[in-house]
């Protein structure tokens, strides 16, 4: 027993580490995988990597209790969650990939918190927000004012120039508004099963729906064999095994060995840890903007998520009070 007590921050430090960084580097591989004339078309690049990563799930979980049961009651939830969370969270993330530079992406992205709170607040019997918190709104929101608006300020004396965005910017912050109501919905209605059987099958439906826009939208037809070279493939194949399983479960045992605080702290470190790695290997140059902006953004996640004591929420059923990553399935 004293031994294996000794092990256990061992285990907690790795497992950390590994989210950290399983988690911090897929936005450069997304962005390796669907930017540029050589990038694969988005909705497929997700949707087929999703769905695969949900089968692998639903796999090893009838591998590990045999069977399982779902009714119409649990699945719908499970699907409409999935939908948010996957349809407009990362399909809209891999969209905005191919026009923003990965470390900006998840600096935006990391306001998935933000949204939570404000949506938490205005759901019918919502949580009911201190001052801090609301601090952390207003200045996690001006942390996103300041890196949309600050470069054309600083660039330009008309007012009217303020108000043209990237189209990227906006999509990248559309991901995190889909990915909040998603976890909404999961909070509420996600069925009381193994999280891992939610995953898998949020994974599935989701992913599924993103292949069929894919396929709807003539996709396939964009597909052509110099897209499907090794950086593409490579990137696919990082993010389904990487990203989508091993980073998902060391947090999965993060939040069953440690608390969600602890495992929340991806929240904080993924966007520092993806601005880095696009600047160090992937040759974007990030403008001194974003520093103070993501400043501001990390300290909003902060404020907004000091636990509330006593809050019972689903493991995975990610919320704004109990720490859990914004976005555990979207890598």
């Amino acid at each position: 027993m004293d031994s294996e007590h000794k092990s256990a921050p061992f285990w907690v430090w790795f497992n950390l580490i590994v989210v950290w960084l399983c988690w911090g580097t897929t936005y450069l591989a997304i962005r390796e995988g669907v930017h540029g004339d050589t990038g694969l078309p988005p909705l497929l690049f997700a949707g087929v990597r999703v769905t695969l990563a949900g089968i692998i799930l639903v796999v090893f979980f009838l591998f590990l209790k045999g069977q399982f049961r779902l009714k119409w009651a649990q699945l719908w939830p499970i699907w409409l969650s999935g939908a948010f969370l996957f349809v407009g969270g990362n399909g809209l993330c891999t969209i905005a990939e191919m026009t923003v530079e990965s470390g900006l992406a998840s600096v935006l992205i990391a306001t998935t918190p933000l949204w939570l709170a404000l949506f938490d607040v205005m759901w019918p019997g919502g949580t009911k927000m201190s001052w801090g918190k609301w601090v952390g709104i207003v200045s996690g929101f001006c942390g996103v004012c300041l890196i949309l608006l600050g470069p054309t300020l600083l660039e330009s004396d008309s007012i009217q120039s303020l108000w043209q965005w990237e189209a990227g910017n906006l999509i990248a912050l559309g991901s995190a508004f889909f990915w909040a109501i998603g976890s909404i919905i999961q909070r509420r209605w996600a069925p009381k099963i193994d999280a891992l059987q939610i995953a898998g099958w949020q994974m599935l439906s989701g992913g599924a729906s993103l292949t069929l826009l894919g396929l709807l939208f003539g996709e396939v037809a964009l597909i052509t064999p110099e897209k499907l070279n090794p950086t593409t493939i490579g990137s696919f194949f990082y993010l389904l095994f990487v990203g989508s399983l091993l980073g998902f479960v060391a947090f999965v045992w993060l939040l069953h060995h440690t608390t969600p605080a602890i495992a929340g702290t991806c929240g904080y470190v993924n966007p520092v840890v993806a601005v880095w790695v696009g600047w160090a290997l992937g040759g974007e140059k990030p403008g001194w903007i974003l520093i103070p902006g993501m400043a501001l953004i990390l300290l909003a996640v902060y404020l907004v998520r000091i636990p509330i004591k006593n809050r019972n929420v689903l493991p995975l059923a990610v919320s704004v009070d109990d720490g859990a990553n914004p976005n555990p399935l979207t890598k």
